[in-house]
Protein backbone atom coordinates (compact mmCIF):
# COMPACT_ATOMS: atom_id res chain seq x y z
CA UNK A 1 0.00 0.00 0.00
CA UNK A 2 2.07 3.13 -1.07
CA UNK A 3 0.64 6.68 -0.79
CA UNK A 4 -0.57 6.85 -3.96
CA UNK A 5 -3.01 3.85 -2.94
CA UNK A 6 -3.51 4.87 0.81
CA UNK A 7 -7.03 5.34 1.01
CA UNK A 8 -8.20 6.93 4.58
CA UNK A 9 -11.69 6.20 3.70
CA UNK A 10 -11.40 2.43 3.12
CA UNK A 11 -9.40 2.16 6.35
CA UNK A 12 -11.96 3.86 8.38
CA UNK A 13 -14.74 1.63 7.14
CA UNK A 14 -12.53 -1.36 7.69
CA UNK A 15 -12.11 -0.15 11.61
CA UNK A 16 -15.88 0.70 12.02
CA UNK A 17 -16.91 -2.90 10.41
CA UNK A 18 -16.07 -4.62 13.76
CA UNK A 19 -19.00 -3.46 15.19
CA UNK A 20 -21.12 -5.57 12.77
CA UNK A 21 -20.45 -8.30 15.15
CA UNK A 22 -22.26 -8.24 18.28
CA UNK A 23 -18.70 -9.75 20.73
CA UNK A 24 -16.35 -6.71 18.58
CA UNK A 25 -15.38 -5.97 22.16
CA UNK A 26 -13.13 -8.71 22.06
CA UNK A 27 -10.99 -7.13 19.12
CA UNK A 28 -10.48 -4.62 21.25
CA UNK A 29 -7.43 -3.98 23.61
CA UNK A 30 -6.32 -0.87 25.57
CA UNK A 31 -3.01 0.40 26.72
CA UNK A 32 -1.49 3.47 28.52
CA UNK A 33 1.83 4.90 27.87
CA UNK A 34 4.01 6.16 30.17
CA UNK A 35 6.80 8.39 28.17
CA UNK A 36 10.25 7.70 29.19
CA UNK A 37 13.66 9.70 27.74
CA UNK A 38 15.16 6.49 26.82
CA UNK A 39 12.50 3.91 26.97
CA UNK A 40 8.54 4.24 27.34
CA UNK A 41 6.04 1.76 29.44
CA UNK A 42 3.84 0.01 28.44
CA UNK A 43 0.55 -0.96 30.31
CA UNK A 44 -2.35 -3.05 29.50
CA UNK A 45 -5.47 -2.17 31.54
CA UNK A 46 -7.96 -4.22 31.75
CA UNK A 47 -11.48 -2.76 29.96
CA UNK A 48 -15.34 -4.80 30.38
CA UNK A 49 -17.26 -5.04 27.28
CA UNK A 50 -19.58 -2.22 27.73
CA UNK A 51 -16.75 0.19 28.57
CA UNK A 52 -14.64 -0.85 25.70
CA UNK A 53 -17.58 -0.30 23.62
CA UNK A 54 -18.38 3.31 24.77
CA UNK A 55 -15.01 3.92 23.55
CA UNK A 56 -14.88 2.75 20.16
CA UNK A 57 -18.05 4.58 19.21
CA UNK A 58 -16.09 7.92 20.96
CA UNK A 59 -13.20 6.61 18.93
CA UNK A 60 -15.66 6.17 15.41
CA UNK A 61 -17.20 9.54 16.25
CA UNK A 62 -13.64 11.06 15.47
CA UNK A 63 -12.77 9.03 12.89
CA UNK A 64 -15.56 9.89 10.73
CA UNK A 65 -15.41 13.98 11.43
CA UNK A 66 -15.02 15.27 7.99
CA UNK A 67 -11.89 17.01 8.98
CA UNK A 68 -10.31 13.80 9.89
CA UNK A 69 -11.56 11.59 6.93
CA UNK A 70 -11.42 14.39 4.19
CA UNK A 71 -7.89 15.58 5.14
CA UNK A 72 -5.35 15.95 2.93
CA UNK A 73 -2.74 13.09 3.19
CA UNK A 74 1.35 13.97 2.40
CA UNK A 75 4.55 12.48 2.84
CA UNK A 76 6.09 12.96 6.15
CA UNK A 77 9.03 15.05 6.01
CA UNK A 78 12.09 15.54 8.60
CA UNK A 79 12.35 19.23 8.72
CA UNK A 80 8.81 21.16 7.54
CA UNK A 81 5.48 20.32 8.80
CA UNK A 82 2.42 21.35 7.41
CA UNK A 83 -0.93 22.64 8.60
CA UNK A 84 -4.25 21.14 8.35
CA UNK A 85 -2.79 17.81 6.79
CA UNK A 86 -2.05 14.09 7.91
CA UNK A 87 1.75 12.86 7.58
CA UNK A 88 2.59 9.38 6.64
CA UNK A 89 5.35 7.83 7.53
CA UNK A 90 6.18 4.54 5.34
CA UNK A 91 7.71 2.27 8.90
CA UNK A 92 10.17 0.43 6.51
CA UNK A 93 12.31 4.00 6.50
CA UNK A 94 12.92 3.86 10.03
CA UNK A 95 14.05 1.21 11.76
CA UNK A 96 13.55 2.86 15.36
CA UNK A 97 9.60 3.16 14.71
CA UNK A 98 9.39 -0.68 13.55
CA UNK A 99 11.50 -1.84 16.81
CA UNK A 100 9.92 0.21 18.67
CA UNK A 101 6.22 -1.48 17.86
CA UNK A 102 7.58 -4.63 17.81
CA UNK A 103 8.13 -3.90 21.95
CA UNK A 104 4.96 -2.80 21.89
CA UNK A 105 3.53 -5.79 20.54
CA UNK A 106 5.72 -8.26 23.13
CA UNK A 107 3.34 -9.02 25.64
CA UNK A 108 6.38 -9.58 28.03
CA UNK A 109 7.11 -6.17 27.16
CA UNK A 110 3.50 -5.22 28.75
CA UNK A 111 2.97 -4.41 31.88
CA UNK A 112 -0.02 -5.54 33.66
CA UNK A 113 0.18 -3.69 37.12
CA UNK A 114 -0.39 0.04 37.35
CA UNK A 115 -0.23 -0.37 41.11
CA UNK A 116 1.85 3.33 42.42
CA UNK A 117 0.84 4.50 39.52
CA UNK A 118 -1.75 8.09 38.93
CA UNK A 119 -3.49 9.03 35.91
CA UNK A 120 -0.44 11.81 36.29
CA UNK A 121 2.05 9.56 34.85
CA UNK A 122 0.71 8.32 31.37
CA UNK A 123 1.01 11.07 28.65
CA UNK A 124 -0.95 8.87 25.38
CA UNK A 125 -3.24 5.90 25.38
CA UNK A 126 -3.14 3.52 22.31
CA UNK A 127 -5.97 1.54 21.73
CA UNK A 128 -5.47 -1.68 19.40
CA UNK A 129 -8.14 -3.13 17.01
CA UNK A 130 -8.25 -6.23 15.12
CA UNK A 131 -10.85 -6.35 11.70
CA UNK A 132 -10.56 -9.54 9.67
CA UNK A 133 -7.33 -8.72 8.28
CA UNK A 134 -5.94 -6.13 9.27
CA UNK A 135 -4.36 -4.15 12.85
CA UNK A 136 -4.73 -0.46 13.86
CA UNK A 137 -3.09 0.96 16.65
CA UNK A 138 -4.74 4.64 17.53
CA UNK A 139 -3.14 7.00 19.73
CA UNK A 140 -4.73 10.10 21.77
CA UNK A 141 -3.94 12.09 24.43
CA UNK A 142 -4.57 10.83 28.20
CA UNK A 143 -5.27 13.66 31.00
CA UNK A 144 -4.88 12.36 34.28
CA UNK A 145 -7.28 12.60 37.09
CA UNK A 146 -5.75 15.37 38.87
CA UNK A 147 -5.76 17.48 35.72
CA UNK A 148 -9.02 16.82 35.30
CA UNK A 149 -10.48 18.38 38.53
CA UNK A 150 -10.24 14.64 40.38
CA UNK A 151 -13.43 13.30 38.15
CA UNK A 152 -13.57 9.91 38.67
CA UNK A 153 -12.35 7.95 35.02
CA UNK A 154 -11.26 4.56 36.42
CA UNK A 155 -14.73 3.40 38.18
CA UNK A 156 -14.34 2.11 41.56
CA UNK A 157 -10.97 2.78 42.53
CA UNK A 158 -9.65 6.24 44.18
CA UNK A 159 -8.97 8.84 42.91
CA UNK A 160 -5.62 8.85 41.64
CA UNK A 161 -5.21 5.31 42.22
CA UNK A 162 -4.89 2.41 39.84
CA UNK A 163 -3.73 -0.48 41.18
CA UNK A 164 -5.94 -2.96 39.61
CA UNK A 165 -5.20 -1.68 36.31
CA UNK A 166 -8.45 -1.46 35.35
CA UNK A 167 -10.57 0.86 33.00
CA UNK A 168 -14.63 1.36 33.42
CA UNK A 169 -16.70 3.88 31.31
CA UNK A 170 -20.42 4.09 32.34
CA UNK A 171 -23.22 4.27 29.47
CA UNK A 172 -23.32 7.55 27.92
CA UNK A 173 -19.99 8.38 29.34
CA UNK A 174 -17.72 10.96 27.64
CA UNK A 175 -14.81 8.72 28.10
CA UNK A 176 -13.09 11.55 30.62
CA UNK A 177 -9.38 11.64 30.39
CA UNK A 178 -9.23 9.99 26.77
CA UNK A 179 -8.56 12.58 24.67
CA UNK A 180 -11.07 12.18 21.51
CA UNK A 181 -8.49 13.74 19.44
CA UNK A 182 -6.59 10.32 17.15
CA UNK A 183 -2.89 12.09 17.00
CA UNK A 184 -1.93 8.81 15.13
CA UNK A 185 -2.89 5.80 13.54
CA UNK A 186 -0.78 2.73 12.52
CA UNK A 187 -1.92 0.28 10.00
CA UNK A 188 0.05 -3.05 10.15
CA UNK A 189 2.95 -1.90 11.69
CA UNK A 190 3.97 -0.21 7.73
CA UNK A 191 2.71 2.89 7.89
CA UNK A 192 1.92 5.44 10.54
CA UNK A 193 -0.68 8.51 10.03
CA UNK A 194 0.01 11.92 12.12
CA UNK A 195 -2.67 13.97 12.70
CA UNK A 196 -0.86 17.45 13.33
CA UNK A 197 0.56 15.58 16.46
CA UNK A 198 4.20 15.73 15.46
CA UNK A 199 5.68 16.27 19.14
CA UNK A 200 3.67 13.53 20.42
CA UNK A 201 5.45 11.23 16.90
CA UNK A 202 8.79 12.33 18.02
CA UNK A 203 8.40 11.90 21.30
CA UNK A 204 6.65 8.23 21.47
CA UNK A 205 9.45 7.15 18.80
CA UNK A 206 12.82 9.02 20.09
CA UNK A 207 13.22 10.93 16.78
CA UNK A 208 15.59 13.19 17.58
CA UNK A 209 17.98 10.49 19.13
CA UNK A 210 17.24 8.68 16.17
CA UNK A 211 17.79 11.56 13.31
CA UNK A 212 21.34 12.46 15.71
CA UNK A 213 22.80 8.98 15.27
CA UNK A 214 22.00 8.34 11.43
CA UNK A 215 23.41 12.38 11.02
CA UNK A 216 26.28 11.24 12.36
CA UNK A 217 26.90 8.35 10.83
CA UNK A 218 26.60 9.71 7.71
CA UNK A 219 28.97 12.32 8.00
CA UNK A 220 31.38 10.32 9.21
CA UNK A 221 31.02 7.35 6.58
CA UNK A 222 31.03 10.07 3.67
CA UNK A 223 34.27 10.30 2.19
CA UNK A 224 34.04 13.45 0.22
CA UNK A 225 32.59 15.70 3.16
CA UNK A 226 36.22 14.47 4.94
CA UNK A 227 38.34 16.23 2.10
CA UNK A 228 36.22 19.78 1.95
CA UNK A 229 36.51 20.27 6.02
CA UNK A 230 39.25 20.45 8.10
CA UNK A 231 39.39 17.99 10.64
CA UNK A 232 39.01 20.59 13.67
CA UNK A 233 35.83 21.59 11.75
CA UNK A 234 34.98 17.70 11.09
CA UNK A 235 34.94 17.26 15.06
CA UNK A 236 33.03 20.98 15.45
CA UNK A 237 30.29 20.11 13.16
CA UNK A 238 29.61 15.99 14.52
CA UNK A 239 29.28 17.46 18.17
CA UNK A 240 26.79 19.94 16.73
CA UNK A 241 25.07 17.09 14.75
CA UNK A 242 24.79 15.16 18.23
CA UNK A 243 23.36 17.89 20.15
CA UNK A 244 20.98 20.33 17.47
CA UNK A 245 17.96 18.48 16.90
CA UNK A 246 17.08 20.56 14.15
CA UNK A 247 20.86 20.62 12.40
CA UNK A 248 21.03 16.88 12.39
CA UNK A 249 17.64 16.65 10.58
CA UNK A 250 18.46 19.23 8.25
CA UNK A 251 21.69 17.21 7.21
CA UNK A 252 19.21 13.66 6.70
CA UNK A 253 17.01 15.45 4.27
CA UNK A 254 19.73 16.82 2.18
CA UNK A 255 21.94 13.85 2.05
CA UNK A 256 18.57 11.30 1.48
CA UNK A 257 19.04 11.89 -2.25
CA UNK A 258 23.14 10.60 -2.23
CA UNK A 259 23.43 11.16 -5.73
CA UNK A 260 22.34 14.74 -5.09
CA UNK A 261 23.96 15.34 -2.21
CA UNK A 262 27.79 13.47 -3.98
CA UNK A 263 27.38 16.52 -7.09
CA UNK A 264 26.97 18.89 -4.74
CA UNK A 265 30.18 18.01 -2.94
CA UNK A 266 32.26 17.40 -6.01
CA UNK A 267 30.84 20.60 -7.41
CA UNK A 268 32.06 22.83 -4.42
CA UNK A 269 34.75 24.94 -5.81
CA UNK A 270 31.51 26.50 -7.55
CA UNK A 271 30.51 27.90 -4.21
CA UNK A 272 31.66 31.44 -4.62
CA UNK A 273 29.82 31.94 -7.59
CA UNK A 274 26.59 30.21 -6.22
CA UNK A 275 27.02 32.64 -3.27
CA UNK A 276 25.99 35.57 -5.06
CA UNK A 277 21.97 34.54 -4.97
CA UNK A 278 21.59 37.01 -2.25
CA UNK A 279 19.10 34.80 -0.78
CA UNK A 280 20.98 31.91 -0.42
CA UNK A 281 24.30 34.58 0.50
CA UNK A 282 22.38 35.45 3.84
CA UNK A 283 22.31 32.06 4.68
CA UNK A 284 26.00 31.68 4.58
CA UNK A 285 27.17 35.04 5.28
CA UNK A 286 30.10 33.39 7.64
CA UNK A 287 31.44 30.59 5.57
CA UNK A 288 34.51 30.76 3.17
CA UNK A 289 35.74 28.82 0.44
CA UNK A 290 39.51 28.32 -0.06
CA UNK A 291 41.82 25.99 -1.22
CA UNK A 292 39.25 23.02 -1.87
CA UNK A 293 37.54 23.57 1.95
CA UNK A 294 34.88 25.24 3.17
CA UNK A 295 35.34 27.10 6.47
CA UNK A 296 33.31 29.10 9.06
CA UNK A 297 33.18 31.63 11.53
CA UNK A 298 33.69 30.11 15.10
CA UNK A 299 30.41 29.40 16.68
CA UNK A 300 29.25 29.69 13.33
CA UNK A 301 29.43 26.01 12.14
CA UNK A 302 26.10 25.36 11.05
CA UNK A 303 26.14 27.45 8.33
CA UNK A 304 28.12 24.99 6.33
CA UNK A 305 25.45 22.16 6.62
CA UNK A 306 23.53 24.81 4.80
CA UNK A 307 26.21 25.76 2.52
CA UNK A 308 26.01 22.09 1.06
CA UNK A 309 21.89 21.89 1.02
CA UNK A 310 21.94 22.66 -2.76
CA UNK A 311 18.90 25.06 -2.22
CA UNK A 312 20.11 27.67 -4.94
CA UNK A 313 18.18 27.97 -7.86
CA UNK A 314 17.38 30.11 -11.21
CA UNK A 315 13.85 29.89 -12.31
CA UNK A 316 14.04 28.50 -15.90
CA UNK A 317 11.58 31.15 -17.32
CA UNK A 318 11.78 34.68 -15.35
CA UNK A 319 15.69 33.78 -14.48
CA UNK A 320 14.60 34.70 -10.96
CA UNK A 321 17.35 33.79 -8.33
CA UNK A 322 15.94 32.02 -4.96
CA UNK A 323 16.27 29.42 -2.99
CA UNK A 324 14.20 26.36 -1.49
CA UNK A 325 13.39 26.97 1.60
CA UNK A 326 12.08 23.25 1.95
CA UNK A 327 16.17 21.91 1.84
CA UNK A 328 17.53 25.04 4.47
Amino acid sequence: MEKNCFDLEKIIDDIVSIEKESDYDKRIEIFLIALKKTSNEIYKVECDSASKKVLFDSLKSELNKSYFKNREVIDYDVINNKKNTHELVRIRDYKNIADKLKKIDDEENQLASTKGKTGEDFSLYMVSIHTQGNTYKLFGSFSGILKLKKKYLFGAISIGNMDDSKISFKKYDDVTGFNKKIDLLIINNQFLLINQAQAKFENLFKMDSFFSKIAVERFKSNYNLKKIFSDNTKKKLISKLKTRKTLARKFIKITNDKKRFDLTLKNIDRFEEIRKNKEFSSKVENVHYENGQLTADSGKESQLIDALSDSSYTADVSNVRSIDKTRI
